[in-house]
């Protein structure tokens, strides 16, 4: 078996959270046996939600590819099972910790507002932007953040990433209690498109735990992006379809908003913690939330008023509170304004101010 790189990922999204990475070394307390096993390895590890993602990664780390090449394998997987957590439509950050000399890298693939989504359009039709539908969304980001992270960092080619994708996909997979959950959860918002109640129900009712569900379309699409590669989404037949169904409903995605959306590396935040280093996607992201909040109680003594006492947990809350504000308050798209990310290597950002 080809040793697996030594590589760690991180990728977060709007839903969505995977690690493929070399396993740590744990220490277990003698005292007590745990109440469920550590998982331990020599190469690699994958940690997913659902089997079926660990699975994919899991075969792309035996196979010769690198955590960057498994991550993307998980991402694909996870569009196919849980819906609910992340799909083709979607955003995704990504840090990984790669061998080598960068070491770390950021990609940030969130997209923008349609261009013909204006302020006043959303105020004068709706009195504000709804929480789903069409006239919710942003352009996607997902697919370019993981083609990017793929070009620069991967090694295996995009139809052995997806194979494991596709075959769920097309061949259906055993509903999950959480995601049959989900399901039904949305039933009122799926019944409002014809295509939802066609794809994501059936017979016009959620899926339960257990049933096979198969998805042809969304194999098709994923054979289209490994057969053609990741630019189909946004400005090939995909993007046209896409677009298309936007316009149906009377959304505000078109062709233009596609077409010039690019993942971009930039920059992580970091911070030091009682003696270690703590990185996090940068701005657009709410990672700056967790840095300034520590940045507030990097100078307490937080053991020494008990675990989980009130004490602590009110110190805890009331930083997170202060983070929280800042983000409100700072954190944007800095495609279009100026965050003052360096200061959260402080306790408040508001000692620089925001232009």
């Amino acid at each position: 078996m080809t040793p697996y790189k030594r590589n760690l990922i991180f990728l977060t999204g709007s839903l969505f959270f995977t690690t493929a990475a070399l396993v740590a070394q744990q220490k277990q307390r003698t005292e007590a046996w745990p109440w469920r096993s550590v998982v331990m390895g020599v190469n690699g590890m994958v940690s997913a939600e659902h089997p079926l993602q660990a699975r994919a990664g899991l075969r792309v780390l035996e196979s010769g590819g690198n955590a960057v090449d498994a991550a993307a394998a998980i991402f694909y997987m996870t569009a196919v099972t849980e819906q609910h957590q992340a799909g083709l439509g979607g955003d995704a950050y990504i840090l990984a910790w790669l061998s080598g000399p960068q070491k770390l890298a950021f990609i940030n693939g969130t997209g923008p507002s349609p261009m013909l989504a204006t302020p006043e359009f959303y105020r004068n039709r709706f009195g504000g932007i709804p929480l789903d539908g069409p006239f919710s969304t942003n352009v996607p980001g997902s697919v370019a953040a993981f083609d990017l992270a793929w070009k620069r960092y991967g090694t295996k080619g995009y139809s052995a990433l997806l194979a494991d994708a596709i075959e769920a996909a097309e061949k259906g997979h055993a509903m999950t209690h959480f995601a049959a959950q989900n399901h039904a959860s949305a039933l009122d918002v799926l019944r409002r498109y014809p295509s939802s109640v066609q794809v994501l129900l059936k017979n016009g009712r959620p899926f339960e735990l257990g049933d096979l569900f198969v998805q042809p379309d969304l194999a098709r699409t994923l054979k289209t992006i490994a057969r053609e590669g990741a630019d189909v989404f946004y400005r090939g037949r995909l993007a046209e379809m896409t677009v298309a169904t936007y316009r149906k409903y009377e959304g505000l995605l078109r062709l233009d908003d596609l077409a010039a959306f690019h993942a971009e590396e930039a920059e992580p935040v970091r911070t030091d913690y009682k003696g270690y280093t703590i990185y996090e996607a940068g701005a657009n992201s709410q990672g700056l939330v967790l840095l300034l909040a520590m940045n507030i109680l990097r100078d307490l003594d937080l053991k020494a008023l008990g675990y989980n006492s009130p004490e602590y947990l009110h110190l805890l809350i009331e930083a997170l509170k202060l983070a929280f504000a800042d983000r409100d308050q700072y954190i944007s798209d800095p495609r279009f304004r100026t965050i003052p990310s360096e200061a959260c290597s402080r306790p408040s950002m508001r000692q620089l101010g925001a232009s």
